[in-house]
């Protein structure tokens, strides 16, 4: 008898002998066996023939549910639908996008929040165009990018809603399919209703808590709305954050710098110092020299406020200078007017005018109406300090027609409070008053709470007295 029978024999008698011990491990190898089926085998989530994020399996090709509720390889040959996706320039597309944003719907763009809002329109383009390559309908993705062309967010919306509530149902992958389908959402919600954009954001950051480019987005959006603590918080859980991809390693760059820009709101400037430097050094060491341009303006800003005119200058000129390297002209509109500040503050008033003349053109040529506002409100700030009443009073006039075209409540409420002071000095309270009064309500709707007090500082002085015996 060979070994392999004399184990056989030995086996079976050690069965008879254990029997109940025997059935318990047949039961435990019938559970191993289901377990690593399920997760190896055809309808699993073992890594060997996986389906990733976007349905594409590491043999490149695409797995596909039809209406049967089979599922079939298809073939990698595009259909006509996505040879059209593929055609949109999805950079340009974004451009036309950013530059008409609804008026009033949305807060005034900081300069920082820029990058992140274009990242996140560019990956929900891009995210249709995929789409269109292997959805069932990929009509409709087609569909969605027209509608965007046309500045008709609905129908890409639909889609990203659509893809958010079927896969949140679904565990593991599907969790992050319906992450990054809220971020999509909240990157298009964010041209026209901040509402929505905040909502789907935390949904994505509910499915996805290490989503750098939501927490970005969320972040900017709390900062937008006056909720500094949150919007702390939110950069801070980004920063926690491994490692991460190599396309999203610059939102801990502009997490920092968010971070720098709240410090420097509630005056510690020695803490926005340390993190615009520590996101500047990022940034470089990254590649992303527009990050470092912008970092090297808010240190001008910064040294600006403090009264380092000539640290101040030093920033700006490299911030300038690095900007027009790049040929990135319209993100040289806020350092031009800080530049045109440090001039005024020195008692340069021809050197500021100019500089903010050249600002305002710079901004005309690139659309960005919020660069233009500024540069106006500084040119009338600049008049009425030489005591040019009346063209100070027509360029915050101007200033006024621009925010209301843009719904911009800081700039509207700021063209008020010139205006308020222009009455205040010409004598008539009343004017003035009613100015202020406007004021206030504008920046308390646009959450700056350090206006609301000036502004409440004003009216408070300017009261008329009681009448004696009334």
């Amino acid at each position: 008898m060979d070994s392999v029978s004399v184990l056989d024999w030995a086996a079976l008698d050690w069965v008879g002998a254990n029997p109940v011990v025997a059935a318990v491990l047949l039961i435990l190898l019938a559970l191993v066996v289901l377990v690593f089926g399920a997760i190896f085998g055809p309808f699993g989530r073992g890594r060997g023939r996986s389906r990733g994020r976007n349905g594409l399996r590491d043999d490149g090709a695409v797995v596909r549910r039809h209406d049967s509720g089979s599922w079939a390889k298809q073939t990698d040959e595009p259909s006509a639908t996505a040879a059209e996706a593929d055609s949109i320039d999805s950079e340009e597309l974004v451009g036309r996008l950013l530059s008409k944003r609804v008026p009033g719907a949305v807060p005034e763009v900081d300069p920082a929040n820029v990058t992140a809002a274009r990242s996140g329109l560019l990956k929900a383009v891009e995210a249709l165009k995929a789409r269109a390559g292997r959805d069932r309908e990929p009509d409709r993705a087609v569909t969605a990018l027209r509608h965007l062309g046309g500045r008709r967010l609905a129908a890409a919306e639909t889609i990203f809603r659509e893809i958010l509530a079927e896969k949140r149902q679904e565990p593991f992958d599907g969790q992050l399919e319906a992450a990054a389908a809220a971020r999509h959402l909240g990157a298009l919600a964010v041209l026209h209703d901040t509402a929505a954009a905040l909502a789907a954001y935390e949904a994505a950051v509910e499915l996805d808590s290490q989503d750098a480019g939501a927490l970005t987005s969320l972040g900017e959006i709390y900062s937008d709305l006056g909720r500094p603590d949150d919007a702390e918080r939110t950069f801070e859980q980004l920063l926690r954050i491994g490692d991460l991809p190599d396309d999203d390693e610059v939102q801990r760059a502009i997490a920092l710098a968010s971070l720098a820009r709240i410090a420097h709101q509630r005056g510690d400037a020695e803490r926005a110092h340390d993190l615009y430097e520590r996101s500047m050094n990022l940034s470089r060491d990254l590649g992303h020299f527009g990050h470092v341009a912008l970092n090297l303006g808010n240190l001008g800003i910064l040294f600006y406020d403090e009264g380092k005119y000539d640290l101040a200058e030093e920033m700006l000129t490299q911030a300038l200078a690095l900007e027009d390297n790049l040929g990135n002209e319209a993100a040289m509109i806020t350092a031009m007017n800080h530049m045109g500040l440090v001039h005024k503050a020195r008692g340069e008033l021809e050197a500021a005018q100019g500089m903010f003349e050249e600002t305002i053109a710079v901004a005309r040529r690139h659309q960005d109406r919020d660069g233009e506002g500024f540069g106006v409100f500084n040119l009338a700030n600049l008049a009425a300090q030489r005591g040019e009443r009346k063209e100070a009073s027509r360029l915050y006039h101007q200033l006024l027609t621009l925010a209301e075209a843009s719904g911009g409540a800081q700039a509207m409420a700021a063209a008020r409070a010139g205006l308020g002071d222009l009455a205040e000095e010409n004598g008539d309270l009343e004017a003035a008053r009613t100015q202020w009064s406007a004021a206030r309500d504008l920046y308390r709707q646009a959450g700056v709470d350090a206006q609301v007090a000036a502004m409440d500082d004003m009216l408070a002085k300017t009261q008329r007295p009681p009448v004696k015996g009334a």
